[in-house]
């Protein structure tokens, strides 16, 4: 039998048939210091896909977007939120003008490619000329939605100006169509 007091050294103990033996179990953790498992989503690359048409309920820009998880743990898929976007494409100059997408679980070191539409901004056509070039940021878990190991890496490194579509050129000395009551 071998025995060791708590901080001492490791002690070899012979034990006599018959003789009465107690047995002290510690438990020790076996990834001490390693902390729980957890995703960590991360926007890889993100760019322009393509120009669209200035149309209302069409895009005006898509966007290719790749989210890795470099966590230790799979991610949840959008499905199992409620089906709400794990990764968002939204432009600095304009509150609320952009898009997001669903994502499949991604296991730990796995990838998903989404293509993200911007739509015409029927609220205000005009600026999609007039405020060109509009800045765009790619975000990964926009709104905290996934348990991750680091909640601080999710944004793109890159911000990508794009112009506005030259068929919305007309756009900018029309206003911004009624509101129906």
């Amino acid at each position: 039998l071998f025995e060791q007091a708590p901080g001492g050294p490791l002690v070899k103990t012979l034990i006599e048939k018959f003789q009465d033996v107690k047995y002290d179990f510690a438990c020790r953790q076996a990834n001490p210091g390693g902390g729980a498992k957890k995703a960590d989503l991360v926007i890889t690359t993100f760019g322009l896909k393509s120009w669209g048409v200035c149309q209302p309920q069409h895009p005006v820009f898509t966007f290719e977007v790749t989210v890795k998880n470099q966590g230790n743990a799979a991610s949840p898929s959008s499905a199992s939120l409620g089906n709400k976007a794990l990764v968002d494409v939204m432009a600095d100059d304009k509150a609320g003008w952009g898009n997001g997408a669903l994502l499949n679980a991604l296991a730990p070191g796995a990838s998903q490619v989404v293509d993200i539409p911007v739509y015409y901004l029927q609220a205000d056509p005009g600026f999609m000329v007039s405020g060109a070039p509009h800045p765009f940021r790619a975000t990964a878990d926009l709104l905290h939605l996934v348990n991750e190991s680091n909640e601080a890496n999710n944004e793109a490194t890159n911000v990508i100006k794009v112009g506005a579509p030259e068929a919305c050129a007309k756009q900018k000395a029309q206003p911004a169509p009624a509101v129906p009551k």
